[in-house]
């Protein structure tokens, strides 16, 4: 495969990526994932150019799949798989990642089973930070809980 005439990069002569995708886990686990119409030709040009980028891109968008499991088991046999590549892919900022993903797995598979996040409250926290900013300090904690309450309690300025 070599680029085509409008790419960017189609100065460089042809590279071939064969190494990385005949039989390996790329073409098989990777290539589903990645079929998203709008980033497929940036995926296939960094592919073609057999750039560490393209590589790293491909272990991240990969690890997306995780999260549709609903079984515990078979997300950890993904992630085993995941962990395999990422860890020889000789490029040490994934495997760094690798590494820290590896350490916490057992708070994130936990999703698998629960399917509840800590969403909702990490951005009422937000919210509540912003009010505080907003007003540089309140005069006591009484003022802050009103003002808490108006602004995230759904409260309106004028009374029906």
């Amino acid at each position: 495969m070599a680029c085509n005439a409008s790419c960017p990069y189609s100065c460089l002569p042809p590279i071939h990526c064969s190494n990385i995708t005949r039989g390996s886990f790329f073409e098989g686990q990777v290539k589903n994932c990645l079929t998203r119409d709008k980033h497929r030709p940036t995926l296939d040009t960094l592919k073609e150019l057999n750039l560490k980028v393209g590589r790293a891109w491909a272990i991240k968008e990969s690890l997306r799949s995780l999260w549709d499991y609903s079984q515990e088991g078979w997300a950890r046999r993904v992630f085993k798989k995941w962990f395999a590549w990422a860890a020889h892919s000789r490029l040490e900022p994934i495997r760094k990642v690798a590494v820290m993903i590896q350490t916490h797995l057992n708070n994130i598979l936990t999703y698998c089973r629960h399917r509840v996040t800590n969403a909702v409250a990490e951005g009422l926290n937000s919210k509540i930070m912003a009010i505080k900013r907003r007003a540089c300090g309140y005069r006591n904690n009484e003022h802050f809980k009103t003002a808490i309450y108006f602004f995230c309690g759904g409260l309106s300025l004028y009374p029906r």
